[in-house]
């Protein structure tokens, strides 16, 4: 079956399922892909400055916008991490790109990445997660894996145009630290401004993307494939416990070291990410 398909700005858009998704890939001959997954707010923009590096150092790339960001489909009644994870291996079979893959996730996207293999949508070689989220509820019950953001994200629900004003506040320093940092953050404010935005924000608590994820990280743990994980010393988002309490579920002793960055390193270090995915960029060449 061959899928719509439309050039949309630095993306192209594809249709499948009725819904549209905007993705970006770059192949090089005879290179392994990576396919990378964004974060809760920070749609696929979050890898502009490390999809180059990963690039040069000969790995084709593949990214995508989640649903409700960069111009993926905004006006969906449920945003789950189900949801997410059958965009993903929707995208992947609509592009006829042919598994096991070699999944890198990002945040909330190590979580979408987690429900995608654990609960056997998606076919993995290898694993890196960076900053995965997924260990601890948050809201009543609703939940987000991390606190200040938390707070932030519920705000959608009773004061959408505040809470996406708290958001680019929150995100603005760790964005204008990226090269071409201030450029880069009034990129990232007209994201947050686009149709659809603040509602897929909204459902995005409502609908707990990343609830009960400890769980499919333990199957992850249990089924041999090969997994790395990136961590920043100055989280504000993903604490430390999160770190550890990772190492324990993949039985990690002692647990990963953190790089030195907050929680945006993907675009503020991305060449330190580059240099500590070694192990993960390893199993991707010997995987093919």
């Amino acid at each position: 079956m061959t899928y719509p398909m439309f050039e949309k700005g630095p993306y192209r858009e594809i249709v499948f399922d009725g819904k549209a998704t905007t993705f970006e890939l770059k192949e090089i001959k005879g290179a392994p892909l990576i396919v990378l997954v964004h974060g809760f707010t920070v749609p696929a923009m979050a890898w502009d400055y490390l999809v180059p590096l990963l690039n040069g150092a000969s790995f084709s790339t593949l990214r995508l916008n989640l649903y409700g960001r960069g111009g993926s489909n905004a006006n969906l009644n449920e945003y789950s991490g189900a949801v997410y994870a059958k965009q993903l291996a929707g995208l992947l079979e609509a592009l006829k790109l042919k598994g096991p893959y070699h999944l890198c996730g990002y945040s909330m996207g190590g979580g979408v990445v987690a429900t995608a293999i654990a609960d056997g949508y998606v076919d993995a070689a290898s694993v890196c997660f960076i900053a995965p989220s997924g260990f601890r509820t948050l809201l009543s019950g609703r939940y987000l894996p991390f606190i200040k953001r938390g707070r932030i994200a519920a705000s959608f629900l009773t004061n959408p145009k505040k809470g996406r004003k708290r958001l680019q506040k929150l995100l603005g320093d760790e964005l204008r630290e990226a090269k071409n940092g201030t450029q880069y953050f009034k990129q990232y404010v007209k994201e947050t401004e686009r149709e659809g935005y603040i509602h897929a924000i909204r459902n995005s608590v409502l609908h707990g993307p990343m609830e009960g994820l400890e769980g499919k990280y333990q199957k992850i743990a249990q089924s041999g494939i090969p997994v790395h994980s990136i961590w920043a010393n100055d989280d504000p988002l993903i604490r430390d416990w999160s770190r550890t309490r990772f190492a324990k579920v993949f039985g990690l002793d002692p647990a990963p070291t953190p790089l030195e960055g907050g929680h945006g390193i993907p675009f503020t270090h991305p060449d330190k990410v580059l240099a500590d995915m070694g192990p993960f960029v390893t199993a991707v060449k010997n995987l093919g």
